[in-house]
């Protein structure tokens, strides 16, 4: 799957000027902060490359030249991550560069230590500096000034592209890499000030490792009106050692919105072409097919009719990539149109079909497109459509971003923001809600997430359907009764021992434990050789109200120094303030101990994120009964 990531480093603010050295000949002057933000990321793996190194734009081809630094070939690749050709050792370029001049004659100068990118005009002096520590780049290879990576941007819109060994997208690693860094701040339509913007509230969570087979990173969502079945769509799971586990023939599954259980019903694998990464997926009701779309530079749709068993049979398939779609991360279907979320560029595109009346055909027509970082969604990862209004519903995959409601034709309608922390969202589809006592027209938003990425976590199992509220004055959820714990397996019981327990994110060195437990049959269990990470869970709280946080600790005796911290997060956007429950060592050692403690949520406080940051455990600690309750009366 095209990884378009969710981390925008929001470093655009003008914090005010800095006075900082420029060329030999150039008095020291100030410069202001600059935009920067992650715009996407171009995996080696997905290059053929092992260690990306030396780059730089070849205008001839319009493409980047990246030595492989590994062979000392290269390859020239699109902006959006195609290979366009072999380079020999004498073609590839031969030292990285850490300063890039662009098409207007400033030069951008790439201090990776300092986690700054200064930008000098044509007389060398400096004019405005980018932070980009939070990136964390390492083992930069080189960088270069190049078109953007979205088609339907202006001719001279420019981005910088690094060469890393390893970055940090939003907390997780990128590995070997490309990284494309946006340079100019997305500018908002009039729009999106006058129209209503609505609370997203969070009505419930459908776990997708409990279906049968389980999801690990569901991605596309539609509803079969047909059977009353969500339909769901996983574009990772047949990667190589997801979770460790073979692929189990099925990548696509139907999920009763009610109960929340689901079964794998088709293989898109078995397709011709075959289809690896089912990453959207749209119901059409009027024809009663389904529309499956591919990502990335390949992207292409698969059509499929109800066979006489109920099953779904391949019908056609065509690549859309010639329209100008980069990145088929989304899919709907409505009054015999298709719409795809193209998160590369940024746009929705609307396809129809030619003379034989089909979707999904070599005949089909573009008709329109519209752009959706206007409206503040700019990565488009998923859509879907109201059957009531007719309207689109477009979700982010970045966090903050939401979603967006258009008519078909790209008028903005209105604006969601999700009240509760988001975990890589992806597609997105309107459907009744979950309450069998709801009036039948009552719609919800339902998005498929995938949580922790099989690339970062081989052992991860946190993706999730989950519901959220669309309907204009939803109430916010109610304040949690007495005791009740927020925490979801706070107990560790559910999920199989030996893997990842579930709601919690992942770790290889955290799992489910059958061999100690203070209450029930089974504990968390941190294990590992000198290892430092962090295991959370984020959950909805009431501002002013009052959580008693706690948690049974056992380590297991041993002679080397380690510590594991329980902390306690207060957030509404960002983070408010953090307290400590306890810090766990080697004294603490044989026997299981009880830690618990009041805290008060600041009276702004939307979120409590729980912490347990592991750092150097060279051993073995069990935990059990993580809480975080309102007080019983």
């Amino acid at each position: 799957m095209s990884r378009f990531v969710p981390f925008v480093a929001s470093l655009a603010l003008v914090a005010g000027a800095i006075t900082v050295g420029t060329a030999a000949s150039q008095p020291a002057r100030a410069a202001s902060w600059g935009y920067v933000s992650l715009e996407n990321v171009l995996a080696a793996s997905d290059l053929g490359i092992a260690e990306p190194g030396a780059l730089r734009f070849d205008a001839v081809s319009g493409a980047l030249a990246i030595t492989d630094e590994a062979t000392g070939l290269g390859k020239l690749v699109g902006t959006q991550g195609a290979v366009k050709d072999l380079l020999s050792r004498r073609e590839a370029p031969d030292r990285g560069r850490f300063s890039a001049r662009a098409s207007n004659g400033h030069v951008f100068t790439l201090d990776a230590k300092a986690g700054l990118i200064s930008e000098a005009d044509a007389s060398g002096a400096i004019i405005r500096l980018r932070d980009v520590s939070a990136l964390q780049m390492k083992g930069v290879g080189g960088i270069t000034a190049a078109p953007t990576s979205d088609m339907t941007d202006a001719a001279d819109a420019t981005s910088l592209y690094v060469s890393v060994a390893d970055a940090s997208d939003d907390g997780s690693g990128t590995g070997p890499a490309v990284l494309e860094l946006s340079l100019t701040a997305p500018v908002l339509a009039a729009a999106v000030a006058s129209v209503p913007d609505h609370d997203g509230n969070l009505v419930r969570r459908i776990m997708t490792d409990t279906w049968n087979p389980f999801s690990p990173d569901p991605s596309g969502i539609t509803y079969d009106s047909s059977i009353d079945r969500l339909l769901v769509a996983d574009g990772e799971i047949d990667e190589e050692n997801v979770n460790n586990y073979p692929y189990p023939g099925k990548n696509v599954w139907e999920a009763n919105r009610v109960t929340g259980a689901g079964t794998g019903i088709l293989d898109t694998l078995a397709a011709s072409p075959t289809n690896t990464e089912a990453v959207g997926i749209g119901y059409d009701a009027d024809k009663d097919e389904l529309i499956i779309s591919k990502d990335g530079s390949s992207s292409r749709v698969w059509a499929y009719v109800r066979g006489g068993g109920g099953g779904w049979v391949l019908r056609s398939s065509t690549p859309v990539s010639g329209f100008g779609v980069a990145d088929a991360e989304g899919v709907a279907v409505a009054n015999g149109k298709m719409f795809i979320a193209d998160g590369s560029n940024k746009q929705i595109w609307v396809i129809g079909p030619g003379n034989d009346g089909k979707l999904a055909t070599n005949d089909d027509l573009r008709l329109a497109d519209f752009d959706t970082a206007v409206f503040g969604i700019t990565d488009p990862e998923g859509i879907g459509v109201h059957p009531l209004t007719g309207n689109l519903w477009i979700v982010s995959h970045k966090d903050g971003q939401g979603m967006i409601e258009t008519t078909q034709d790209g008028t903005l309608v209105s604006t969601t923001h999700f009240t509760f922390p988001t975990d890589n969202p992806g597609g997105v589809e309107i459907a009744p809600s979950s309450s069998t006592t709801d009036d039948p027209n009552t719609m919800s938003a339902w998005v498929a997430q995938r949580g922790v990425d099989n690339n970062d976590d081989p052992n991860e199992k946190d993706g999730q359907v989950i519901e959220v509220s669309i309907e204009e004055g939803a109430p916010p959820p109610p304040p949690p009764d007495p005791g009740e714990n927020l925490l979801l397996n706070g107990d560790f019981e559910a999920g199989a021992a030996g893997a990842a327990p579930p709601s919690w994110s992942s770790n290889g060195n955290f799992t489910t434990s059958t061999d100690e437990h203070q209450s029930g049959t089974k504990s968390g269990r941190h294990n590992g050789a000198e290892v430092s990470y962090k295991i959370e869970q984020t959950v909805d709280v009431t501002g002013g109200q009052t959580y008693n946080y706690g948690v049974w600790v056992k380590p297991l005796p041993t002679t080397d120094t380690f510590r594991v911290v329980f902390k306690l997060q207060w957030r509404n956007t960002k983070a408010i303030n953090t307290v400590i429950l306890t810090k766990v060592s080697k004294t603490s050692a044989g026997t299981w101990t009880h830690y618990e403690l009041p805290f008060a949520a600041p009276a702004t406080a939307t979120k409590g994120k729980v912490f347990m940051v592991v750092n150097g455990l060279n051993g073995t600690v069990f935990v059990d009964d993580i809480s975080l309750a309102a007080p019983a009366p």
